[in-house]
């Protein structure tokens, strides 16, 4: 039996269906409950909920019910389903919640067989098998939701890839919310460019752009199974969803690299970034061309815009910041990169923790707090919260006409590798809009091999035509302009072409240097000997200095030390510090780099999302471990029971595995078999010649008794530790 308030009965069922329970019974709570009183709650409990439980758990399941939930079994991917009229097929489709409530393109075979020559895809591969219905989504079916959604055959790879991206649990799991989530995304390379996909004015509401947003409706609705009112439950409803492309040549004009290849991806390989919002709109307007101003607003903004209404649930959420290239050039005058912009705005985007609490205590999201807490008792408790980052700070600039000038006790807003900066929209125009959300996810598009000759005869110039040159390379830059066709066209130095395939690209790698006598070389430190952990600056750290990282410098406590040293760091240790996910500990011996430690981020960060990408000279001579703790807590590096990843570059093929139960005890670990590598003691070995998909299985013993594992899986170019509670 489940309890469960009336508009969620539909989806309790459904839930029960998608994981082989033919019949969940349920018991109706009436009304929102969070805000009866506590006689109401007594007395509905008692006279209505109660009833229906001993009816639920004491009477033998009827065939009424068995029908009303029967699933139908597996049906052919190609299966006629019907044949009408159009306005009969929008009806039938209508009547079987296989449409948004507009209409459809009848989805003939025949249209979607001409689709499916636009993918190197087979028809009925199996993409994954996707919540919350549960369902094996193939590529056919992926053709036949772009058919009804109107998308130009074009731009089936595109939708290829946002399918993949609903296996991301990161990136659809808030989209049911009773908040109301919106999926949106942008693309990245010069497939963007070459289809028009838009990135200036109006961008959303151009053609294609909105094609792909319909696409994402129905494809969430068929391939995902969201039902709004039966288990997609925003309060007010959703925004439809939409998609964008980054200006990319923007980005080379501001001086910065586009959002793809920060994640590690080539220049020119395609890519889809799916996210999710809370809202949409509300920009700002900085009327400076001042940096530092503009990078206040920026962090005035961030903290306006949390998760949920007045910030009352996690405040430190992922977001993405839209940038129009004029906001984007006076940013990089003081920026080098985005990365230095995120540092600079996690120190600065704090919110009072006096305002943080009262909508926490008050606005609750499920449960009232003013029955269990003062509100003297809460705020101490949000105090000692160490999620909350809490310290007396000096007010935030946008707050000290109010405070006086006094410090203020304030509350981090941001953590490190949650934000995506973003660079497009109107290029005359002087706005930046934060959009707070969930997590994220970046898909290869792939490309059939003939695909330049497919596109041709629609009037698209060849792919390369539209590539940029690398971002290092400042002389070949290339500046893209709008033909009055529509057809995008590009002058640069090309580069390294993707493989069609696999979507990577071989320019993304290069080789290790190398000391005199040919041997690798380790990243120089400008720190002194000893441990230091990567934190947040108001983290407190006993055991092992602190390190953090603050545009272009790091700062550091060493253990021991009475005060911080501001560092100017040099090119190699930087580049060392850019690629380590928070929580992650370095040993210095000799002025070098001995040691790396790193740390899956937490549950309550960027769970899956921490890429490593770390430089090969280190990967080659520091020795690695990867640790594991098991204890059930969201404190920056430890991994808990809803599980972590890490992804490392495939050229890791040793190191060391650390686990522990949270109480310093080791535990045992076994190997369960697989055949990506061997675990010999604590050292872990991965067979760097092993196929795509090649795995290993460790077995992890906690100290509840449950059965624990790492799954470590090769994935391409990466290699994905991913730490799992059966």
């Amino acid at each position: 039996m489940t309890v469960g308030a009336p508009t969620f009965i539909q989806q309790i069922r459904s839930t029960g269906v998608s994981r082989g329970v033919p019949v969940l019974r349920t018991a109706e709570y009436p009304g929102a409950f969070a805000s009866h009183t506590e006689e109401t709650l007594r007395q509905n409990t008692r006279e209505l909920v109660w009833p229906q439980v001993v009816r639920g758990l004491t009477e033998g399941i009827t065939d009424a019910e068995l029908d009303r939930d029967r699933q139908n079994g597996r049906r052919p991917v190609d299966e006629v389903v019907y044949t009408g009229t159009f306005s009969e097929v929008q009806e039938f489709f209508m009547a079987n919640d296989w449409s948004d409530g507009l209409p459809v393109v009848p989805p003939t075979d025949a249209l979607v067989r001409e689709y499916l020559r636009f993918t190197p895809c087979d028809p009925e591969e199996v993409l994954g098998i996707y919540a919350l219905a549960y369902r094996e989504c193939t590529v056919y079916t992926v053709a036949v939701n772009a058919v009804m959604a109107g998308c130009p055959k074009e731009l089936m790879p595109i939708c290829v890839s946002l399918a993949q991206a609903l296996g991301n649990g990161e990136w659809r799991r808030p989209l049911a919310s009773t908040h109301g989530w919106t999926p949106y995304a942008w693309l990245n390379g010069p497939l963007a460019r070459q289809l028009s996909i838009d990135c200036g004015q109006g961008m959303i509401s151009e053609q294609m752009n909105k094609a792909l947003g319909r696409f994402t409706d129905l494809m969430m609705l068929n391939l995902g199974g969201y039902y709004v009112k039966e288990n997609r439950m925003g309060t007010f409803g959703y925004l439809m969803p939409f998609v964008f492309a980054e200006d990319e040549a923007a980005c080379a004009g501001a001086g910065w690299s586009p959002y793809h290849v920060r994640q590690g991806y080539g220049m020119n390989e395609n890519t889809v970034t799916a996210a999710s919002a809370l809202a949409w709109g509300n920009n700002v307007t900085p009327s400076t061309d001042d940096p530092e101003r503009v990078m206040s607003l920026l962090a005035f903004d961030i903290t306006e815009k949390q998760q949920n209404g007045l910030g009352n649930t996690n405040p430190q959420v992922d977001r993405t910041v839209l940038l129009t290239e004029p906001v984007a050039r006076i940013l990089a005058g003081a920026y080098r990169d985005p990365a230095a912009l995120e540092d600079r705005l996690i120190e600065t985007a704090r919110r009072p923790l006096f305002m943080r609490a009262y909508a926490n205590y008050w606005a609750n999201t499920g449960s009232a707090q003013a029955d269990r807490y003062t509100f003297d008792e809460y705020y101490q408790k949000m105090l000692n919260d160490p999620d909350e980052g809490a310290a007396l700070t000096d007010a935030p600039e946008w707050l000290q006409g109010v405070t006086g000038g006094e410090p203020l006790v304030t509350m981090a807003a941001m953590r490190k590798g949650q934000t995506a900066f973003v660079v497009a929209g109107d290029a005359a125009r002087n706005k930046f809009m934060v959009l707070p959300g969930g997590g994220r996810v970046t898909v290869s598009i792939l490309l059939p091999d003939n695909w330049d000759e497919l596109v041709a005869p629609m009037g698209y110039a060849p792919l390369e035509s539209f590539y940029l040159a690398a971002p290092a390379d400042q002389q070949q830059r290339a500046a893209v302009t709008a033909q009055p066709t529509g057809k995008a066209q590009a002058t640069a130095r090309p580069t390294a072409a993707p493989d069609r395939r696999t979507g990577r690209s071989a320019e993304t790698r290069t080789a290790a240097p190398a000391a005199a006598d040919g041997q690798p070389v380790t990243a120089p430190s400008p720190l002194t000997d000893g441990d230091y952990r990567l934190v947040p600056s108001m983290e407190q750290v006993t055991k092992a200095g602190r390190l953090c990282r603050t545009r272009g410098s790091a700062v550091a406590w060493p253990h021991g030390a009475d005060g911080a040293l501001r560092l100017s760091v040099e090119d190699g240790f930087n580049a060392l510090l850019e690629a380590l996910p928070t929580g992650s500990s370095l040993t210095v011996r000799g002025r070098a780099v001995a040691g790396l430690t790193l740390r899956p981020q937490p549950s309550g960060g960027r769970s899956g999302a921490a890429v490593t990408a770390l430089p090969e000279n280190v990967l080659s001579a520091v020795p690695l471990t990867v640790e594991v703790n098991l204890a059930q807590s969201r404190t920056a590096g430890k991994a808990t029971e809803s599980g972590a990843t890490l992804t490392l570059s495939s050229r890791v093929t040793r190191f060391d595995l650390s686990a522990a139960d949270g109480r310093g005890n080791k535990a045992a670990l076994r190997a369960l078999g697989g055949d990506l590598g061997t675990l010999t003691g604590a050292r872990v070995t991965l067979d760097p010649n092993a196929p795509d998909g090649a795995e290993m299985k460790i077995g992890i013993g906690g100290n509840d008794s449950v059965r624990r594992y790492l799954s470590i899986v090769r994935k391409g170019e990466r290699v994905g530790i991913k730490y799992v509670t059966p």
